[in-house]
C-alpha cells in the first residue's frame, strides 16, 4: 500500500509501473502462526512494475532485497520474514488488526485501507512526500540497530544515483545472481555452473544466462563500498569520508540521506568531492590556454588552418595573433571545481576536506 502521492503511475508499453514511494509492508514471523500478536508493519520506498497480472517490486530491509507483490507486500497478506527482520517492525494495534482481518480484501486491500493508511502515516511520520525542515535531524527508525557500521558507529549514507550519474556509470560494476532456469535454485558456482545441485538438470550458461540482467551495481575500491539496486538509491556502507545530514525516512531506517545537510545532524558515510561534476565557484581565474593573455600565436597551434579556424567561430586579428577561443580574448575564465553539495569530512582525521 502506497502511503503518499509522492510517486505516480505510468506505462511502459502496455505494462503498468509505479515510481518509488513510501510503501506499507505488513510482516509476520515466519516461524509463528499469524494472529494479532504476530502482525507488524514496516515502511520502505518501493517501485512496482507489472508482471503478468501482478505488480512486483523489491524492498530493501536490513541490507536485503525482498520481493514485494501487491498490497502490503504479499497481495493483501503479510510477508513471512525472519525473526531478525520481524523485530524491526511496529506492532499493528488490535483494533486495526480486527479491521484488516474482516476487511474482505482479496489479493488487495480491504475496507480497512483508509484506517491502515492513516495509522501508518502517523506512526511512521510519513508526510505525503514533503521534505523535512532543514534543521530537523529526523527520527532513527532503525533504533540504532540498522544501516550503521558496527565498528565505527557511522551511519550508512544514501544518495540517488542521478546525483552522481556519470561517475557511478563509469565506476560501478554489475552484480549478478545466477539461478537454475529449471527450479530457481541459486547456483553456488554462478555462471560457471554446468548442473543444478538441487534438481540435477543440466545448464547451458551461453543460453540460460544470455539475457540475464544485473541484480544490482556496486563499487568496492578506494576505501568505498557502495551498492545500487533497481530503485536507484545508492547505499554507501563504507567510505573514507562522512558528512552530517538528516535521517532517511522509514524506507531506509537508521541511514542518512546525505543530500539533506544538517550542521548538527547524524554522521553518515558519503562520496568525496571527485564523484561530482565540475561546477563554477563564482570566481575568475587566468586562462591556462593562453596564460592569461587572451591571445595566441597561430604558430603555436598544431595543424592550424585559418579557414577552418574562422568557420568554427575563431577570430584572426593579424597573421601572428588570434583570439583565444577558451576565454574569448578576456584572459580569464570561470573557475570550475569538483565539489560535493554537502560538507565532506575525513573519517580518519575528522577534519573538513576542501575540494
Amino acid at each position: 500500500m502506497y502511503l503518499t502521492n509522492e510517486g505516480h503511475t505510468y506505462y511502459r508499453g502496455t505494462e503498468q509501473c509505479h515510481t518509488k514511494a513510501p510503501f506499507l509492508l505488513l510482516i509476520q514471523d515466519k516461524d509463528t502462526d499469524l494472529g494479532s500478536k504476530n502482525l507488524r508493519a514496516l515502511v520502505r520506498k518501493v517501485a512496482l512494475q507489472q508482471f503478468g497480472h501482478w505488480m512486483i517490486g523489491t524492498a530493501r530491509i536490513k541490507n536485503q532485497s525482498m520481493v514485494v507483490s501487491g498490497a502490503y507486500g504479499s497481495d493483501g497478506l503479510p510477508m513471512s520474514v525472519s525473526k531478525e527482520i520481524y523485530d524491526l517492525g511496529v506492532p499493528v494495534p488490535q483494533d486495526l488488526y480486527d479491521l484488516w482481518n474482516k476487511g474482505g480484501g482479496w489479493n488487495s486491500c480491504g475496507s480497512e485501507a483508509t484506517a491502515m493508511r492513516e495509522w501508518a502515516r502517523k506512526t511512521f511520520n510519513v508526510q505525503g512526500g514533503k521534505k523535512m525542515e532543514k534543521d530537523y535531524v529526523g527520527i532513527d527508525y532503525g533504533m540504532g540497530k540498522t544501516n550503521r557500521d558496527p565498528k565505527t558507529g557511522i551511519h550508512y549514507g544514501v544518495i540517488n544515483q542521478n546525483e552522481i550519474l556519470q561517475a557511478w556509470a563509469d565506476e560501478s560494476e554489475p552484480y549478478y545472481i545466477y539461478t537454475c532456469p529449471h527450479c530457481g535454485n541459486e547456483l553456488k558456482r554462478g555462471q560457471d555452473a554446468k548442473r543444478c545441485g538441487a534438481c540435477y538438470k543440466k545448464i547451458d550458461p551461453d543460453v540460460d544466462f544470455d539475457m540475464l540482467e544485473p541484480f544490482s551495481f556496486f563499487f568496492n575500491s578506494d576505501g568505498y563500498l557502495a551498492e545500487c539496486g533497481e530503485d536507484g538509491d545508492i547505499f554507501i556502507t563504507k567510505s573514507p569520508f562522512y558528512t552530517t545530514c538528516q535521517y532517511c525516512s522509514p524506507c531506509a531506517p537508521g541511514a542518512g540521506y546525505i543530500m539533506n545537510t544538517v550542521k548538527d545532524g547524524i554522521i553518515a558515510y558519503c562520496f568525496g568531492h571527485d564523484w561530482f561534476e565540475e561546477r563554477p565557484t563564482g570566481r575568475l581565474v587566468g586562462c591556462k590556454r593562453c596564460n592569461g593573455r587572451g591571445l595566441l600565436n597561430p604558430n603555436d597551434i598544431p595543424n592550424f588552418n585559418p579557414d577552418k579556424f574562422k568557420e568554427n567561430g575563431g577570430h584572426i586579428l593579424d597573421p601572428f595573433t588570434v583570439e583565444c577561443w577558451v576565454c574569448h580574448g578576456r584572459g580569464e575564465v570561470k573557475e570550475m571545481v569538483q565539489q560535493a553539495p554537502y560538507p565532506v569530512f575525513s573519517v580518519k582525521t575528522g577534519e573538513l576536506v576542501e575540494p
